[in-house]
C-alpha cells in the first residue's frame, strides 16, 4: 500500500478521480488511512474510537474487519501499541517448513552404494524388513 502523497502525479490524479466519483468508497480509503496511522504510528489505544466510528459510519465500511478485531481486542490493542514482534521467530518456523516440504519423501534408508567395481554384479543383500518373517505357518500346524 501507497501513501497517496507518494504516488506519481498521474496516478495521483486518477485516485482523486476515482474517491471524487464514488463517496463510498472515498469514505472506504478514509478509513484504511486511519487505520494504517494507528498501525504505524502505534496507536492502539485509539483503536476503540475507530471501531466505533467505522460502525456508525459508512455501510459499506469494513464492518467484518472490525468485528475480527473486537474477537481478540487485547491482543490485537497489545500488537498495535507494543514494539515487540514474533516476526524473527515465524521465519524460522518458515524455514523448517520449507525443508520439510522440500525433502518429503527422500529420507530413503538403503545400504551405501558399493564403491569396488568388483561388487558390483552381486545382488544388495536383502533389508532386515524384508528377512524377518513374522508369520510361519509351520507354527500355526502345530
Amino acid at each position: 500500500m501507497v501513501r497517496p502523497d507518494d504516488l506519481l502525479a498521474e496516478r495521483r490524479g486518477y485516485l482523486h478521480d476515482l474517491l471524487a466519483a464514488c463517496p463510498h468508497l472515498a469514505m472506504l480509503a478514509q478509513r484504511v488511512r486511519e487505520f494504517a496511522d494507528i498501525r504505524t504510528r502505534r496507536r492502539g489505544p485509539t483503536l476503540d474510537a475507530w471501531t466505533t466510528t467505522v460502525d456508525n459510519g459508512d455501510p459499506a465500511g469494513p464492518h467484518a474487519f472490525v468485528h475480527g478485531l473486537r474477537m481478540d481486542r487485547p491482543a490485537v490493542v497489545a500488537g498495535l501499541t507494543l514494539p515487540y514482534s514474533n516476526g524473527p521467530t515465524e521465519g524460522a518456523n518458515l524455514k523448517v517448513k520449507l525443508l520439510k516440504r522440500q525433502m518429503y519423501g527422500r529420507a530413503e534408508f538403503l545400504p551405501p552404494a558399493p564403491t569396488d567395481p568388483a561388487h558390483v554384479d552381486q545382488p544388495l543383500p536383502p533389508s532386515p524388513c524384508q528377512s524377518r518373517s513374522f508369520y510361519s505357518p509351520a507354527k500355526d500346524q502345530g
